[in-house]
């Protein structure tokens, strides 16, 4: 069974950044952030124990790479980077990809493409209002990201 995000990854227009091993992508399930991203791994991997040395190297540079980015085209200081894969365990045949969550943190309100992105949760993930701004939004952001983008 191939996962959700291998079926992403695939789609050129929301490639953010992309190194050998890793590739940012916008999330797809949840826009509360602008920017919000996921940074998965290219090959099968479905455990962080088993990533190899030169992976959690570039690892590193990628998500360095998109910080840089997204302060320049935005502003944003802070970031959030996590890896949970809970969701890849709820199907009775679980098949995980390794996976990090990257966003980030504002405290103060952003208006990007007539989407306001309103932070009253600064400091903590867990109470958050889910946006879903149009597919341009998405595309325009991703735009914004990438002329940043001095890798």
């Amino acid at each position: 069974m191939e996962c959700e995000l291998c079926d992403f990854k695939k789609c050129s227009d929301y490639r953010i950044i992309e190194d050998p091993y890793w590739i940012a992508t916008p999330t797809y399930d949840d826009r509360s952030h602008l920017g919000r991203a996921y940074v998965t791994l290219k090959s099968d991997c479905g455990n962080l124990s088993d990533l190899k040395e030169e992976e959690w190297n570039d690892l590193r540079m990628v998500i360095s790479r998109y910080k840089k980015a997204y302060r320049s085209a935005f502003g944003t200081c802070l970031f959030n980077r996590s890896c949970f894969m809970n969701d890849a365990f709820r199907p009775q045949h679980p098949s995980p990809h390794t996976h990090f969550h990257v966003r980030q943190r504002c405290s103060t309100c952003l208006c990007f493409s007539g989407v306001s992105f309103d932070y009253k949760e600064f400091g903590s993930d867990c109470a958050r209002e889910r946006k879903s701004p149009d597919d341009q939004t998405v595309k325009v952001t991703i735009r914004g990201i990438r002329i940043n983008d001095k890798g």
